[in-house]
């Protein structure tokens, strides 16, 4: 076979299709999956990444508005304190215009979205669909 004739049948295939099949095929295979359980996988690890994405949304607009600093609650995550930081009350409006899908209305709802942005969970998405 000519060298050409092996460029032109390289360039046939579709690479990205190729390796995205074979990365389904590797974790079916690996995990013995079904085809409804390795949609599910699929689908866990996709909204996974979504609320890693949104956490790390709410962090950027917290360090963009300065931070916050409050002595009146004590575990603020080390992330969004800031010595020249704005106390929580006072950080409610601009958050909420920049963030209005929250709905935050007062200081503990900005505390509250402090405690889940800050906590990053280890998945067990291969448990809970298995034995769920």
């Amino acid at each position: 076979m000519s060298r050409k004739k092996k460029q032109d049948w390289r360039d046939k295939i579709n690479w990205k299709q190729a390796s995205l099949k074979a990365y389904y095929t590797k974790i079916k295979n690996t995990y013995d999956f079904t085809d409804e359980e390795l949609e599910d996988f699929f689908e866990a690890k996709y909204q996974e990444q979504v609320e890693s994405e949104s956490r790390k949304n709410v962090r950027e607009v917290i360090r963009y508005l300065g931070g916050v600093y409050d002595s009146d609650y004590e575990s603020i995550p080390i992330w969004a304190k800031r010595k020249n930081g704005r106390a929580l009350d006072l950080i409610v409006i601009p958050l909420n215009d920049i963030l209005p899908e929250y709905g935050i209305e007062n200081a503990d709802d900005v505390y509250s979205l402090l405690q889940r942005a800050g906590v990053y969970v280890v998945s067990a998405v291969i448990a809970t669909i298995r034995w769920s």
